[in-house]
């Protein structure tokens, strides 16, 4: 649990990485306000309930490679609010489940993003649109459907759309709670009044059925490209990680 952000790379320079977390109650998910060139290294972590983004890549971050996590929360998708830019910065094989909004909505501006094969559950669409996100001159590029996405767009052009009611084998779905859980409502400043869900009930194991299974794209070193690879942090048949304190050693 976690007042602020779940994990905060901030200030990063070079070969910094963060592997096998899960955050659980948190404001934001993983911070990258700002990195400096990179690559810093996101893989294979679990985001539960984040009351806000998915990924703060504020204060023109350039250098993030963000694998085969798993994002879930109330509320839009993978959406980045600010209006900085953000360059050269990877995403391959995520999940991110929602509740609402688009898939992918960036206000902020882009420059050379190499973002695909990541998995959206939960998005209902904005404004006519599914994908939306900001060039450097500040021109918004929004898709209408996921067809236009994968015919026209620079990022997600392989985006996986995964039915979130069918996805972990455990049943988890996104948190829920009352509709005067605002941002900015009174008393609800930061985490204060968040729904506190218990970290070791958070199983994202994925349902065989599931359409994120076999759906990733094979990377040497990030994943075992002998076989199909699924999305998010653990693949089909995987063993729970232990998390958190160990026992004392005899």
């Amino acid at each position: 649990n976690c007042y602020d952000d779940g994990s905060e790379m901030d200030g990063s320079y070079r070969n910094c990485r963060k592997f096998y977390n899960r955050y659980t109650n948190t404001l934001t998910g993983l911070s990258f306000q700002p990195i400096l060139g990179g690559p810093i290294y996101a893989y294979r972590n679990v985001l539960y309930n984040n009351k806000s983004e998915f990924l703060k890549l504020h204060n023109d971050p350039s250098g993030a490679v963000v694998v085969h996590n798993t994002f879930v929360h109330k509320r839009a998708l993978l959406y980045v609010s600010t209006t900085n830019h953000v360059e050269n910065c990877y995403s391959r094989n995520n999940l991110f489940v929602g509740t609402e909004g688009r898939a992918l909505d960036f206000d902020l501006r882009t420059k050379d993003l190499d973002f695909d094969y990541d998995g959206f559950a939960g998005a209902t669409g904005s404004g006519n649109a599914i994908l939306r996100y900001n060039t450097m001159d500040k021109t918004k590029v929004p898709f209408k459907s996921v067809e236009e996405v994968r015919a026209k767009s620079l990022i997600e052009r392989h985006m996986v759309v995964v039915d979130p009611a069918s996805l972990f084998a455990s049943g988890l779905k996104a948190p829920e709670y009352g509709p005067d859980y605002m941002a900015d409502a009174p008393g609800h400043a930061w985490t204060t009044g968040l729904r506190i869900y218990k970290s070791e009930d958070i199983d994202v194991r994925l349902n065989p059925k599931s359409s994120a299974v076999g759906s990733g794209q094979k990377l040497p070193g990030f994943n075992d490209t002998s076989k199909p690879v699924d999305l998010g942090a653990y693949p089909l048949g995987s063993e729970l990680l232990h998390y958190g304190p160990r026992p004392e050693k005899k």
